[in-house]
């Protein structure tokens, strides 16, 4: 017997709602574009949506809306199929109830439908809505109102809060959203010229600026001796991280056996193999064959002070984003360096003066580790098998070149220029 009903399907802490069919041999379901909180979802018809969760009235509306129209078309298809179901409804006015709802659902709705969808995808991809609402706390805005003003506002919003690669990523996943609505003939005519999606692209990113610790330097971080233990364990795992290229994560779970790491990196899955240097195996042995043991934030934070008593404090360029989201205490540290220092920034500019150790971080020690295995005649290839990463992702991302290394490689290269016979 066939048979209609509204269900919730649970993603994390989200419950989604959907009309589920059962023709008496297979079932279909459709996603109402309505999601909430698990709490909130109930199997009640009607009031799907708990009073108590804010806008229970419109989404109750919403999915109501959905039924009724299934039913309708069931009502005129007696016994149909769910594939003869899912075609009726596929070729209903889609356009009409996509426009209406908020973009937030339309890109839930998205989401579930992502082709062999891994969760580490899903995960990515999520991000993007995350940011949508907080940009849209204030005025949520239904699939329809997205002009080239909206977008304007959103990309100012996102490039104050984010670094620039994150707010490409961002616009680009919501102009994939739209996109996959347009192909499935949820936006009309009209729909599409509001939006305007020649608009609604990623400007091409100048490439960013790689910091990392320079050979002197890194001597004399080996060379400091700290006094507090918190610091010479910051110090350590600093060292350790820039003779092996590893992520903090990986670092954690490693037990020394031999002279060479062997292990599945844990962000990427990739199998790795990294030989010890003696500085390596000197810290390992220090700690049981383990990494220093330091939270991640808390590395970053000690990081920060270890290298400011060091004395590592040279200029580089901090996104203005970055600098913005600095507490009090470490922005006027900034303010105070650039006064001392006799830098300023110009109140449009993207990029604020700061010294060294306030961009020092965890990421910063693995940069050390490839920048410097590359001037010392590392080929990316290698470089590449030891980090698990990407020799694409090596050159772009990690590997940085300072002017010491400029002025090196030019020398070189006038050396051999001047034997030439011209």
């Amino acid at each position: 017997m066939a048979t209609l009903s509204v269900v919730g399907r649970k993603k994390g802490k989200i419950t989604q709602a959907f009309i589920y069919y059962w023709d008496g041999s297979k079932g279909t379901q459709f996603y109402t574009g309505v999601s909430v909180p698990n709490m909130y979802f109930q199997k009640k018809h009607g009031q799907w949506i708990k009073s108590a969760f804010a806008g229970s009235q419109s989404r109750n509306k919403t999915i109501k809306d959905k039924y009724s129209q299934i039913d309708d078309i069931l009502s005129k298809n007696i016994g149909a199929s769910c594939s003869e179901l899912r075609e009726k409804v596929d070729g209903s006015d889609n356009s009409k109830e996509a426009t209406e709802m908020l973009f937030e659902e339309l890109y839930s709705e998205y989401l579930n439908n992502l082709p062999g969808k891994k969760e580490s995808t899903y995960t990515a991809k999520n991000s993007a809505l995350l940011h949508w609402k907080d940009f849209s706390k204030s005025k949520q805005y239904k699939v329809k109102e997205l002009t080239p003003a909206i977008y304007d506002k959103l990309r100012s919003f996102l490039l104050k809060e984010f670094a620039p690669a994150t707010v490409g990523k961002t616009i680009k996943d919501i102009k994939a959203c739209l996109n996959w609505a347009n192909e499935r003939g949820y936006l009309d005519a009209e729909t599409l010229g509001t939006i305007n999606l020649t608009l609604w692209k990623t400007k091409k990113q100048k490439p960013q600026n790689i910091h990392y610790l320079e050979l002197d330097e890194l001597q004399k971080v080996i060379d400091y001796q700290p006094k507090s233990n918190y610091l010479k364990k910051a110090k350590d795992l600093l060292i350790l991280q820039s003779n092996t290229g590893l992520r903090i994560s990986d670092l954690k779970t490693i037990t020394r056996s031999g002279d060479t790491i062997r292990m599945k990196t844990k962000k990427t899955n990739e199998i790795i193999q990294v030989p010890l240097t003696s500085k390596a195996k000197e810290i390992l042995e220090k700690y049981n064959n383990q990494a220093p043991k330091i939270s991640d934030q808390k590395f970053n934070e000690y990081m920060k002070s270890l290298l400011m008593k060091v004395g590592i404090d040279r200029k580089v360029d901090m996104p203005r984003h970055q600098f913005e989201k600095l507490n009090e205490t470490r922005k006027k540290r900034v303010l105070n360096w650039q006064k001392e220092q006799g830098y300023f920034a110009l109140p449009d500019s993207e990029t604020v003066p700061a010294p060294f150790y306030e961009l020092a971080s965890s990421h910063s020690n693995v940069r050390t580790f490839i920048t410097l295995a590359a001037e010392l005649g590392m080929t990316p290839k290698v470089i590449a098998t030891i980090t698990g990463k990407t020799v694409k992702v090596i050159l772009e991302n990690y590997l940085g070149t300072s002017d010491k290394t400029l002025q090196r490689e030019m020398n070189a290269f006038d050396s051999a220029f001047k034997k030439l016979t011209i």
